[in-house]
């Protein structure tokens, strides 16, 4: 959502109710969206019924409370798969929604937590408790909270034992795992730096063949304007004038869209050349000075141990 309003690209939806009726509209992409696309089946060229019921509740006023629940995916009446042509695979679409379900941090099912999050502990979300079974949290100590430790106090939290599990500080286990890493890390460093240019490459040529879409758009919107302000009979002035305004308007958000356009690709587009390529797989060769970089923030080391670590069993 943040990438789509940064580079003003906009998004399709269909328009229900008045004059936009049944229509596609272009607008801009919000969070809400994102999920309704990333939750639908229907990308994943499946046809379904029954992913929602409405279940009703009697209070003990006598009133009728109804709402909308999600229905596990093995509980829909219907699910037919190859119904048309898909954007991506149902495998893929499975794997997404497994993401999701892991990102969320308030669930009672959720153990590890996805998302890297800021902050100096490498291995935060990834770690569980030899002992309760439990994910292991991040508690920062010290002055100004320089100093993290994971610790696993669940079982004290809930009132089932005096004490925490277990409490340790993250620098020696960071450290530990860093090492693992990066010794883990060289056979395929080569590979992993063609891949990454490979997809930076793809990514900004999908965002500027949108732009070029949208800026042919807008130039047969004009074309449009124009022939038909050419066509009108020229004693009928009122409606010679209205069409004349609106030829004006659509050169007007023409001469927009290519400033916005020229814009975008000075700024994000991403032509890598041979001497680049070179320079990264030059560093690539060299993946511990990557990693210990003062530029390389610790969320990034973050995402790179998530390549490599579902997850780590701490015993005492």
């Amino acid at each position: 959502m943040q990438r789509f309003a940064k580079l003003g690209l906009r998004f399709p939806k269909r328009a229900y109710g008045g004059v936009w009726a049944r229509r596609l509209v272009w607008g801009q992409l919000t969070h809400s969206r994102i999920l309704g696309v990333l939750k639908n089946p229907s990308y994943a060229g499946v046809y379904v019924f029954g992913r929602y019921q409405s279940h009703r509740t009697i209070s003990t006023e006598g009133e009728v409370h109804s709402r909308i629940r999600k229905v596990d995916l093995d509980a829909w009446r219907v699910a037919i798969k190859d119904h048309h042509e898909s954007y991506i695979s149902w495998e893929e679409f499975l794997r997404n929604q497994a993401i999701l379900e892991k990102n969320q941090t308030n669930g009672e099912a959720t153990v590890l937590s996805g998302p890297s999050r800021e902050g100096l502990a490498l291995l935060q979300g990834l770690l569980l408790c030899g002992y309760c079974g439990r994910r292991l949290t991040v508690r920062y100590r010290g002055n100004g909270g320089l100093y993290p430790t994971y610790e696993c106090n669940w079982l004290r939290r809930e009132g089932l034992a005096t004490k925490a599990c277990m409490m340790i500080r993250c620098d020696r286990l960071d450290r530990g795992i860093a090492e693992q890493v990066v010794t883990t890390i060289k056979p395929a460093e080569l590979q992993l730096a063609l891949e990454a240019l490979r997809h930076l490459e793809a990514r900004d040529e999908a965002v500027m063949r949108q732009w070029r879409m949208r800026l042919e758009r807008a130039e047969y919107e004009v074309q449009l304007a124009e022939r038909r302000y050419h066509e009108v009979d020229p004693c009928n002035r009122l409606v010679a004038a209205t069409l004349e305004r609106r030829w004006n308007d659509s050169l007007q958000r023409l001469d927009e869209i290519k400033q916005q356009y020229a814009e975008t690709e000075r700024r994000e587009a991403r032509a890598v050349t041979p001497e680049q390529k070179a320079q990264v797989l030059a560093l690539a060769q060299n993946f511990p000075r990557l990693w210990n970089a003062s530029t390389t923030q610790a969320k990034d080391r973050k995402r790179m141990v998530r390549l490599l670590i579902k997850d780590i069993t701490v015993e005492r």
